[in-house]
């Protein structure tokens, strides 16, 4: 059995590089077969030695390796895209691709021989760009101009986003009243989220109040060191907690 394979990188229409010029060529080529082939004075014929049925099957295997080349040519697809977004609904044709060729003489600019040397991803790679500058101009003059207030930033002020911080971590152990609810202790990037500050000003309150978060985690298992630690962030200590069980006035008797 003969084989029918068709290696179309070997065929007389394959350029590499596949440029436009030979693009534009190749679609001819195939658009000329088609013209013959539905050509109402050719006569249908049954004789398959007849010059008439010879002339058809040598357009058809003409149009069979023409129509692979121009499938498998690099970039084809986007240019048919291209093409299909022209003002006609002729899609595909080498008129179309012919007005492709004077757009991107107009876009990049260039020379119609420089414009003929491109492939076809190149030249699609710059009517895109530019479709796109359009849009986004046609986007921008449409819509009216709002004055837009900057985001606001995060905290870059050190006792700023400490406080922050205290406050974040406060409501994360539901501390109140001097009783904790929530033992489980928080990650330094969720507590950095939660207060609104960056990571980094996160983990220097943690090595600062903790000596690092890896203490910090081992204090949440015990309660009253973690109550007392929060009382301290939040500056709820006073002096007289410093007194124990003694009243101030039963000191030494040492009066001044």
């Amino acid at each position: 059995m003969a084989d029918n394979s068709f290696d179309y990188k070997r065929d007389g229409y394959w350029r590499e590089p596949f440029t436009l010029e030979h693009f534009i060529y190749v679609l001819r080529v195939y658009e000329q077969i088609l013209a013959r082939q539905s050509t109402p004075e050719r006569k249908q014929t049954y004789d398959v030695n007849s010059p008439e049925t010879l002339a058809r099957i040598q357009d058809y295997r003409h149009n069979q390796r023409v129509s692979i080349v121009i499938v498998s040519a690099p970039g084809k697809g986007r240019i048919q895209l291209l093409c299909e977004e022209l003002d006609n609904s002729d899609g595909l044709t080498s008129a179309n691709v012919v007005k492709l060729r004077v757009k991107v003489c107009r876009a990049k600019p260039c020379t119609l021989e420089e414009a003929n040397a491109l492939t076809l991803n190149e030249v699609a790679d710059l009517l895109e760009g530019k479709y796109s500058c359009v849009v986004a101009e046609m986007k921008s003059d449409a819509t009216p101009a709002v004055a837009q207030e900057p985001a606001p930033k995060r905290s870059t002020e050190r006792g700023e986003g400490r406080a922050k911080l205290i406050a974040a971590l406060t409501k994360h152990h539901q501390y109140a009243d001097g009783s904790c609810l929530h033992l489980e202790p928080i990650g330094n990037n969720r507590l950095a989220k939660a207060a609104g500050v960056s990571h980094s000003t996160a983990s220097e309150f943690f090595n600062n109040a903790f000596q690092g978060h890896s203490k910090y985690k081992v204090l949440c298992r015990d309660a009253v060191n973690l109550v007392t630690s929060l009382k301290l962030l939040n500056n709820e200590f006073a002096p007289h907690n410093l007194y124990g069980h003694r009243p101030a006035d039963e000191g030494s008797g040492d009066d001044l």
